[in-house]
């Protein structure tokens, strides 16, 4: 698997919505428009930065997961939660 850029990541709010890694490199651009081609409309600003948002939070997010992992491996929390996190996990990292 190859690992993705290091955090820390910034949502950026200038004529164009993106993501940038810590150096200024570009994670991601936010598309304005839904669906293929943009045949279902444009997002509306907000819903924009708030998906930038997220995706910016996306590195610590999965930190979290995994040190939540780390800290409660001892204690049963419930299977549930365990198989919520383990997913959230495999699929940050692209497993099955």
């Amino acid at each position: 698997m190859t690992k993705h850029t290091p955090a820390p990541w910034k949502a950026e709010f200038d004529e164009a919505v993106s993501v940038r890694s810590e150096d200024g490199s570009r994670i991601c651009t936010i598309n304005w428009l839904r669906g293929r081609h943009g045949l279902k409309g444009r997002i509306d600003g907000d819903e924009g930065n708030a998906n930038a948002r997220l995706i910016a939070a996306a590195p610590d997010l999965l930190e979290t997961l995994k040190q939540i992992k780390r800290e409660n491996q001892h204690y049963n929390f419930g299977s549930k939660l365990v198989r919520i996190v383990d997913a959230a996990i495999a699929k940050a990292e692209g497993e099955p």
